[in-house]
């Protein structure tokens, strides 16, 4: 396993449900938005149960090339290739385009990260209300809450440096 997979294993142990841990976040804005290209909507309801990463992105930004690209294979694969975080709730990266881009620049950016799940924001409301204002831009929610079911955010990342900044 690589070291940066096994850092942000730590850290999203440490957002989950358990001893110790608080349960006062923020209530996170919900959103129903297409899937990238298709006209299939998504929204935060889908991953009820789940701890969901959101990677806002643009497609011309260097920086976000490495955050998806990393989050893709340190997070996303990762737990998809187990059941679950150590406390057996599922992880998702889902990637939201916030930004228009060209045909081209869009599937190079996606052919070269890997992107399993984009959602088309191209006008960046979401990462407004979400409180990003550049990208990438990362937001860790916990939709694992039973009855009553409010998603929280658990975290929010303005610039990203690493899967190791993200731990800690």
């Amino acid at each position: 396993m690589r070291r940066g997979s096994v850092a942000l294993a730590l850290m999203l142990s440490a957002l989950l449900p358990g001893a110790g841990v608080s349960r006062a976040w923020e209530k996170a804005p919900p959103f129903t938005l297409p899937l990238l290209d298709e006209e299939e909507q998504v929204s935060l309801d889908d991953f009820r149960g789940q701890i969901v990463v959101l990677d806002f992105f643009n497609a011309s930004c260097g920086d976000c090339f490495r955050a998806s690209r990393e989050l893709e294979l340190g997070v996303q694969e990762h737990y998809a290739a187990r059941p679950g975080n150590p406390h057996g709730f599922p992880v998702r990266v889902v990637a939201v385009n916030s930004e228009a881009a060209g045909q081209e620049d869009m599937d190079a950016f996606l052919a070269e990260t890997g992107l399993d799940l984009v959602l088309d924001d191209p006008k960046g409301t979401l990462l407004q209300r979400y409180g990003g204002g550049g990208m990438p831009y990362l937001v860790v929610i916990d939709v694992t809450a039973a009855e009553p079911a409010v998603p929280r955010v658990v975290l929010r990342q303005a610039k990203y440096e690493g899967l190791k900044k993200i731990r800690a």
